[in-house]
């Protein structure tokens, strides 16, 4: 009795330690890009930078854009499955998968460090797919505190926007007084 009793309550247990330590390796997750545990992130804590949006109040329309025009990484909202040009200062780059093989490139400054994923917006990239041999140091040494313009669809996944990067093509990391939208970089 006493044995089948353990015998239940560890069974239990890995149910709840897999149920936990899920972060998308299952075979739904290897039919969508789409991470399928992330943290539940605390209250952001603003750290002090150059002039921050607000990511709780998206710009309520889009607005008309010229070819080629870029809009900021916080006007991505408005832009929801639009072919579009984004720029924003890289706050840091997170591992997505075991694999090494996907990224969150954060855009957000209000999003404090990288234990919090991914803010308003995010560039969700397939590494695999855009370097061959991988970047020594890693993508942080590449991206990260520089200002980026990503090309993509806008799609929204977990109540947050992207862009997948899957091309060279989509990606560009430019000089800071470069940006068409100078407060999109934190200038």
């Amino acid at each position: 009795m006493k044995n089948e009793w353990m015998v239940r309550v560890l069974a239990i247990c890995l149910v709840l330690l897999g149920m936990v330590a899920c972060t998308g390796t299952g075979a739904e997750a290897r039919a969508s890009p789409t991470p399928t545990a992330e943290p539940i992130p605390e209250e952001p804590r603003v750290t002090p930078t150059a002039t921050l949006r607000p990511t709780a109040t998206p710009i309520p329309t889009p607005r008309p854009l010229a070819e080629g025009e870029c809009i900021a990484w916080y006007e991505t909202p408005s832009f929801l499955g639009r072919e579009v040009y984004v720029e924003g200062r890289v706050n840091f780059v997170r591992n997505a998968n075991p694999a090494r093989t996907r990224f969150f490139l954060v855009v957000d400054p209000a999003v404090p460090d990288i234990d919090h994923c991914c803010g308003l917006f995010y560039g969700w990239l397939y590494a695999n797919e855009l370097y061959d041999p991988f970047p020594a140091g890693g993508l942080g040494g590449v991206f990260e505190d520089k200002c980026v313009r990503l090309h993509g669809t806008v799609e929204k996944s977990e109540g947050r926007y992207r862009i997948s990067v899957k091309g060279p093509e989509q990606l560009e990391v430019i000089e800071c007084s470069a940006c068409q939208i100078a407060d999109a970089c934190g200038q």
